[in-house]
């Protein structure tokens, strides 16, 4: 039987010698937040953190369980009810430190950014830009079939670019 994304992350991360539990509070957090979100693919919102994240369990980076959990809740903010925001952000906070906390905060895209304006705020942290370098390759193999050709055309035209930008400091930490 197949193991689901969930049960993948968690045994690669016992293999790498990660600390399980703290993996799982943050996909937890993940969860709460993304528990009725369906992807414009119409699959759960969660497979698409859990994909980012095993990814870079599975990946060549050194500094894998930071990135694993800001990977589990690159999303979380953008998500979650604005009343609901604060309380999450706090959760964050304590549960994982300061440094998680802002590298959250750094791929929240926050509601009428410029994408390209974005990106220049989140290549200026490695961590934070490795993620999304991973979050980036997720979406690009997950588009759904019922967007328009041109917003696929913008979309692939942001990405790539993402790709190019980010994938410089992702070859710095392997």
């Amino acid at each position: 039987m197949e193991l689901d994304l969930e049960q993948q992350l968690m045994e690669l991360s016992k293999r790498e010698g990660l600390n399980p539990s703290i993996i799982e509070r943050a996909l937890l957090i993940a969860k709460k937040a993304h528990c009725s979100k369906k992807r414009a693919t119409g699959e759960p919102f969660i497979n698409h953190p859990l994909r980012v994240a095993l990814r870079i369990a599975s990946s060549n980076i050194k500094e894998k369980e930071p990135l694993i959990i800001i990977a589990l809740l690159h999303d979380v903010l953008e998500e979650v009810e604005e009343n609901y925001r604060e309380p999450l952000e706090r959760e964050i906070h304590v549960t994982f430190g300061k440094e998680i906390f802002e590298r959250v905060l750094l791929l929240t895209r926050e509601e009428g950014e410029d994408y390209f304006e974005y990106l220049d705020r989140v290549k200026k942290d490695k961590l934070a830009a490795i993620v999304k370098y991973f979050d980036v390759l997720d979406n690009l193999q997950s588009l759904p079939s019922n967007w328009s050709k041109e917003k696929i055309e913008k979309k692939l035209k942001e990405w790539k670019t993402a790709l190019r930008v980010l994938g410089e400091l992702r070859e710095e930490l392997e």
